[in-house]
């Protein structure tokens, strides 16, 4: 009555306004904490038990505040849940305005040691800590068992007929719920993994597998039941399945030992005309694997080979740089605004990510737009896809840095340095050659024409003509098959 639930989110009181919470736990606690804020002195605020009548469990009064700030109230202990009356009283304020703005209330058990010296001086640094400004990040956490809400059937859809109340359980036709598991997300985690589970260890080994190899045991990996295609390998796969769960503790770093040491995984991925008929689709691993790496891969080993990954961790979201007006947010005003320092050279994992517009780079080498949920990614190969890994920015920047490793040493030796650098192998006299070529053509270019030498994008001081030629070896020491694929 004379309030509202502001923005959908807040408690909002007007003079003489009240408000009615059914069944709260207030965990038999002796005060309690309330978050909000309020532009005007002297509101006081009562809370009853019940009703407008009922047994007065709490009253204290709120002032202006600068900004949201946590309150501890005294609070009558109460037993169970409760329904609560909270009134709000202030004559000195206009009538459409609001006494204050009620965000949350925690009833929380007594900090270890009342009555003890020191106690208050704890308390008070409690609650300092509670109010201590801090970035905000949204975390999903399960209610507590006291505020979870009772769930029933809906007779054929309809929401006004209630019908059986449902209970926390698995489907009875798997395997059984132990008793000792609690019935919540830990309880689920226990059952998907239990030892009368084995389809959990089997998919997974499934998946990493295929991350490896770029097929599964199963081929379907985001389908393994009676309507999959049955594995390839079936006593391979439950055995890396059983030393997963036992041997390994769900370990993934064990597991991902086990494949890449094996002689299946080090051969070599070359072969010839006869092997090839046998075995066109490597079903059965007659040649090494050999893939085009992911998305995220690209970019991230682009990073890392020219000394601009960022090993930072955690945090929201960064925004490195992209194509100009890929957002274009008519109503919203959002930008997205480049980030700066490392932030920019973050792994790919923390690249900001907007449905409606997604990464380009990652979108072009195939990564799912996040609207749908994507087991397996399409793998294509496109132009497209080489005029990002040739002109966008971010690797083209890495060029650059790689180029100022290789131009320390004379022009044989950093053209080797940076091949090798990039594939983690001896340059082929050949191919050094033939980036030589490429080098002293470009040299030419940036030497005889002005214009392109100002036009070639620049990252740091210098842009001498030689740093500009190396940057553009290393930007097709980059594009080469053997960079951009696993073999």
């Amino acid at each position: 009555t004379n309030g509202e639930l502001a923005d959908t989110k807040w408690l909002a009181l007007w003079n003489k306004g009240s408000a009615h919470l059914k069944n709260v736990y207030t965990n038999n606690a002796s005060a309690m904490y309330l978050s909000y804020w309020s532009g005007n002195n002297g509101s006081k605020i009562t809370i009853r038990k019940d009703d407008a009548k009922g047994e007065i469990l709490s009253q204290f009064t709120i002032d202006k505040t600068n900004g949201r700030v946590i309150k501890k109230v005294p609070f009558k202990k109460t037993n169970g849940k409760i329904d609560l009356y909270i009134e709000a009283q202030n004559n000195a304020i206009a009538p459409e305005t609001a006494t204050s703005f009620m965000v949350w209330a925690a009833f929380l058990e007594d900090l270890p040691g009342m009555g003890k010296p020191g106690y208050i001086a704890m308390e008070n640094t409690f609650l300092k800590v509670l109010n201590t400004k801090v970035p905000e990040f949204p975390i999903v956490v399960e209610n507590p068992e006291h505020m979870q809400r009772t769930t029933q059937m809906f007779e054929r859809g309809n929401w006004q007929l209630k019908s059986d109340t449902v209970e926390v359980k698995t489907p009875a036709v798997l395997n059984a719920w132990e008793v000792a598991w609690p019935k919540n997300r830990l309880g689920l985690a226990q059952w998907i993994t239990s030892d009368q589970n084995p389809l959990t260890a089997r998919t997974l080994v499934n998946r990493v597998w295929h991350q490896l190899f770029g097929r599964g045991i199963v081929a379907t990996i985001e389908d393994m039941g009676t309507q999959s295609d049955p594995p390839s390998h079936p006593a391979l796969l439950d055995w890396l399945a059983l030393r997963l769960m036992n041997e390994h503790a769900w370990s993934m770093k064990a597991l991902i030992k086990d494949i890449v040491m094996s002689g299946t995984y080090r051969q070599s991925s070359a072969t010839d005309a006869a092997t090839y008929q046998i075995d066109p689709e490597n079903q059965w691993y007659a040649r090494g694997p050999r893939q085009r790496l992911g998305a995220e891969q690209i970019r991230d080993q682009a990073l890392a080979v020219s000394g601009l990954l960022s090993d930072k961790m955690y945090g929201p979201g960064v925004m490195p740089p992209q194509p100009e007006k890929v957002w274009q947010s008519v109503y919203s005003g959002e930008q997205w605004v480049e980030s700066k320092g490392e932030d920019k050279f973050r792994r790919a994992v923390y690249t900001y990510l907007k449905r409606t517009s997604p990464y380009p780079s990652f979108i072009t080498f195939d990564a799912g737009s996040r609207e749908v949920c994507t087991i397996r990614r399409t793998v294509t190969n496109t132009p497209l896809q080489a005029l990002v890994t040739l002109n966008d920015p971010v690797y083209l920047e890495a060029a650059y840095h790689l180029a100022l490793k290789m131009q320390a040493l004379d022009i044989d030796r950093g053209i080797a340095f940076g091949y090798e650098k990039a594939t983690f192998k001896k340059i082929a006299p050949e191919k050094l050659e033939i980036l030589r070529r490429l080098y002293e053509n470009s040299l030419s270019e940036f030497q005889s024409n002005e214009a392109t030498n100002k036009a070639f994008p620049n990252f740091g001081k210098d842009k001498s003509p030689h740093l500009a030629a190396l940057t553009v070896v290393a930007n097709a020491i980059m594009n080469l098959d053997e960079f951009l694929s696993k073999a």
